[in-house]
């Protein structure tokens, strides 16, 4: 079994102490805490180092680990853990960025070495257990230079008597040489303000009650607006009169509705918090007294204070990546589909979805999605029924007619939706992304200010298939939050990558009833009526224009006409096949292509082509004209 170095050493020294209104105080007991950190003065900056104090024995050490806030810039998480060793209580660990001049300094090694301890005089130390901060020196949200804890080539030792600090630094639980009190030294040894090797002693008798978690935690991110504030403290206590303080950047000071007690309080702030503001909640220590009759001390020996900052609405990746609001006779697989680009597990808390009815462009529903995430390829599902939406996250009421036809909207915003009850006027407060939409309905001006200028009202029915269809964005996840203009309508794929293209079963050339006749997809008028949709055709090649087949005429396609033709002079029989890399045809092939007819600068035509067949040969009577002013009827022959 592994053992700690324990020193005894007597000390003359005179500690610079931080001057303030705070004094020493205990957080929370723990086996293991930090108890000093380290700038050295040697070339190099060192040595650096990190001193911890084993409170109890700990049989196995590797539930432990240390990690460094740089320069104020947060939680770096775990970045060393302490291997499988034992150790005794009364133990120090000392945790260095090296060895060799952590030896020459102090006069013996360090117990590990790790990146980790590779610390300036202005960053802040984390000390995890089982993945969870237990105790913190400094603010890890602000650069320490200049800071009142700033140790920059000196040191920070904890005050005898004080446990860890948990999330919430302590300052008044910690002395400081002062910086620069190390500059010129050489040895511990002989310097004049040397760093007090392993003097920490343990609290003995009764504590004073302090504030040991909180929730959020300080310098918690993305707090929801609605969330509630819970405190837990050391040991049972009893509060009265103003005992705490709730003040934002913005919206100001919150009273709060307090439940619970005597050890853990909750308190449920009479009005929301707002985006992108910092929130800072404090603790009168002498509103706080024990319930012990172990005393004193008997209150908090300081106020407490932490700060959290609330969802922005400037940080969200998330955008609404398909809608479907229209199936066959009764509505009963509607869903909503977010998307948060990709990154995956994001939380969706502080989020809500409302729909917005386009009768009065007012809500009609609105739905909290706090506790959820997207999953791990980044889509989150809210629908009406489960058992006929695939990948549903969210199953809401009703289960049918859930989201109404068009013109309405759906909306993604910051808040919650007690904040959207039914008849709530349209607003872009908060608006993250919306959808306004149809099935082949007229635009409602009242709902486009949902959408950013010039963006499209979208129809369901775009592609003529209003029921079997979704509106969804194509390429996945493109266009941007509020734009509309890369929606398209494709069979809906719920909680996957909308695939924007033709899924259907293999056809042959025996394959029956499959075909679309080449003038019905022509028509009278100068578009097709069916524009956008998936057609298969048959028809002899009347116009080869493939690349690489010798004739000089490489435009990615060929021309194709019925055989036979409708006998109407004002439609045309033939269509042109954008089809680039598809198999070699020639003039009398007899053809069966797949793909979706497009207006291509009003030119008829069939694109994604995802099957072209060689059925056999074919010819085409010519047919003598007077060639007309209006070539129409004459498209694609």
């Amino acid at each position: 079994m592994r053992r700690f170095k324990t020193v005894l050493t007597v000390l003359v020294a005179v500690f610079i102490l931080l001057l303030g209104t705070a004094a020493p105080s205990r957080a929370i007991a723990t086996d293991l805490l930090i108890t000093g950190v380290f700038d050295g003065p040697l070339t190099g900056g060192i040595p650096k180092a990190i001193e911890l104090y084993v409170v109890n024995d700990i049989p196995d050490l590797s539930i432990y680990g240390v990690g460094s806030a740089n320069n104020g810039g947060g939680t770096d998480g775990e970045e060393f853990t302490f291997p499988a060793d034992a150790a005794t209580a009364g133990d120090f660990i000392y945790l260095a960025s090296e060895s060799t001049g952590f030896n020459d300094f102090f006069g013996f090694a360090p117990n590990y070495t790790a990146g980790a301890a590779s610390i300036n005089g202005d960053d802040a130390i984390e000390l995890f257990e089982n993945g969870v901060v237990i105790d913190t020196f400094g603010d890890i949200n602000v650069d320490g230079n200049g800071e009142p804890w700033e140790y920059l080539d000196g040191w920070a030792y904890r005050v005898s008597g004080t446990e860890a600090d948990s999330t919430i630094f302590n300052i008044a639980n910690w002395t400081f040489s002062g910086p620069n009190a190390m500059d010129g030294e050489t040895s511990n040894a002989t310097a004049v303000t040397p760093f007090p090797l392993g003097t920490f002693a343990p609290l003995v008798g009764d504590a004073a009650p302090s504030v040991a978690s909180t929730d959020p935690a300080n310098a918690a991110t993305g707090v929801a607006l609605d969330a509630n504030v819970t405190v837990n403290f050391s040991e049972d206590v009893t509060v009265t009169g103003s005992w705490f303080d709730v003040s934002c950047t913005v919206s100001g000071a919150h009273t709060a509705v307090v439940s619970g007690g005597p050890a853990s309080f909750t308190l449920d702030p009479d009005t929301d918090f707002v985006n992108g503001e910092s929130c800072t909640v404090t603790i009168f220590a002498a509103q706080v007294t024990d319930n012990d009759t172990d005393d004193p001390p008997d209150a908090m020996n300081a106020d407490a204070s932490w700060s959290f900052d609330t969802v922005s609405i400037s940080g969200s990746d998330l955008i609404i990546n398909e809608v479907d609001a229209d199936q066959t006779s009764t509505d009963d697989a509607e869903f909503v589909e977010l998307f948060d680009g990709g990154i995956g597990n994001t939380d969706l808390t502080g989020h809500v979805l409302v729909f917005f009815n386009g009768s009065d462009d007012a809500s009609y529903a609105s739905f909290d999605l706090d506790g959820f995430s997207t999953n791990a390829n980044g889509y989150f599902v809210l629908c009406g029924d489960a058992a006929n939406t695939a990948n549903c996250d969210l199953d809401v009421s009703p289960d049918t007619n859930l989201i109404q036809n068009g013109a309405d909207a759906v909306a993604l915003l910051l808040g919650d939706a007690a904040s959207f009850p039914n008849d709530t006027p349209l607003t872009t407060i908060d608006l993250l992304d919306a959808i306004v939409y149809d099935t082949a309905d007229s635009d409602d001006a009242g709902l486009l200010p949902l959408l950013n200028a010039g963006q499209p009202q979208v129809d369901e029915d775009g592609a003529g298939n209003k029921d079997g269809d979704s509106n969804q964005r194509c390429d996945n996840g493109s266009g941007g939050a509020r734009n509309t203009d890369t929606y398209a309508q494709w069979a809906p794929t719920p909680g996957e990558e909308n695939i924007c293209e033709i899924v259907a079963p293999p056809i042959t050339c025996e394959t029956p009833d499959v075909a679309t006749p080449i003038y019905t997809i022509q028509g009278n008028s100068s578009a097709s009526p069916l524009d956008g949709m998936a057609v298969v055709i048959d028809g002899v090649v009347v116009g080869d224009f493939q690349e690489n087949d010798g004739d000089h005429t490489d435009l990615d396609g060929f021309h194709v006409q019925d055989p036979a033709g409708d006998g109407d002079p004002s439609t045309s029989d033939g269509i042109y096949v954008f089809a680039p890399g598809a198999i070699d045809v020639v003039i009398g092939d007899l053809v069966r292509v797949s793909g979706v007819v497009d207006e291509f600068f009003d030119m008829t035509e069939i694109t994604n082509v995802d099957a072209v067949l060689l059925c056999g040969s074919g010819t085409v009577a010519p047919t003598s004209i007077t060639i007309p002013t209006d070539l129409e009827p004459y498209e694609g022959m």
